[in-house]
């Protein structure tokens, strides 16, 4: 449930503290258990100030020692983000077709014809991806995978097509057409990024409680990350070599999680203490 939106002057730590400090005392709220922000310098000194106001009005919950929760889906973001700093070629090409056909609506009619003709079971539309939001490339690729045989007719049936990727982009060439390569290659990416993708859907969730779920993700993000850091797949290995130094500095050391996660997954029935204490193994 959304409460408010404030207008910002400026995003300073203390900017940020006093307009959640008047949201506070215009609601009538005295007792703060958690803040859950970004993973950013402005709102580690944003809570620090609340903290510091909520413990003298003597109605802090422990002192305000667990006051400070840092957004998990924010920080998935950035190890993910990481890893995709080197977008592969086949990416490229297949974000260079997605963007061909959307510049055109008789384009996009065009490539409905071929979908239709290659009885491809795609009732939805294509996505152009923002390069710097890694779940929206994971959709991009998601859907054009759908329509791969499509593009494949398409590229036969419009002699423009193929012209268009011999043009210059930003004084680069573009990748593309897409190859049976290329595809064959975005299709091993949506298998990598779909558990990241399920577990940032999990984390962001508005209709159901999220903290208990943290260990569990957490431990199977983890786990995936330390199976393919022994692959032999160079095309994933570099990924998830960065992806596993950012997961380390935000999650590997215990010490710097709230302790709070930790007793929302003991108090779910179905992990408690021995999940736990499963989750624990695996980083040590």
């Amino acid at each position: 449930m959304i409460l408010n939106f404030v207008q910002i002057s400026n995003h300073k730590g203390e900017t940020i503290a006093k307009l959640i400090e008047d949201c506070l005392h215009k609601w009538g709220i005295e007792k703060v258990f958690t803040i859950t922000v970004d993973n950013a310098t402005a709102n580690d000194v944003a809570v620090s100030i609340l903290k510091r106001r909520v413990n003298g009005w003597e109605w802090s919950v422990l002192n305000g020692e667990y006051m400070h929760v840092r957004c998990c889906a924010h920080i998935l973001n950035l190890i993910v983000s990481d890893g995709l700093k080197e977008l592969h070629h086949s990416i490229s090409s297949i974000r260079a077709a997605v963007r061909y056909i959307q510049l055109s609506t008789a384009r996009v009619e065009k490539l409905s014809v071929c979908v239709a003709k290659e009885k491809i079971d795609f009732k939805g539309k294509l996505v152009l991806d923002v390069p710097t939001r890694w779940n929206s490339t994971y959709k991009m690729l998601e859907v054009a995978l759908k329509c791969q045989k499509a593009f494949e007719r398409y590229e036969e049936e419009d002699s423009k097509y193929s012209q268009y990727f011999l043009e210059e982009e930003g004084g680069k060439k573009k990748f593309g057409p897409p190859s049976k390569i290329d595809w064959a290659n975005a299709s091993r990416f949506v298998e990598f990024l779909r558990s990241f993708y399920q577990a940032t859907l999990k984390f962001s969730a508005t209709k159901s409680i999220t903290s208990n779920c943290f260990y569990l993700e957490l431990g199977e993000i983890l786990n995936l990350l330390k199976k393919l850091a022994l692959t032999n797949d160079s095309l994933l290995l570099d990924m998830v070599s960065n992806m596993k130094k950012k997961f380390d500095k935000y999650w590997g050391n215990l010490d710097n999680t709230n302790l709070l996660l930790y007793v929302a997954a003991v108090l779910d029935p179905r992990y408690k203490l021995g999940y736990i204490t499963y989750c624990l193994g695996l980083f040590l």
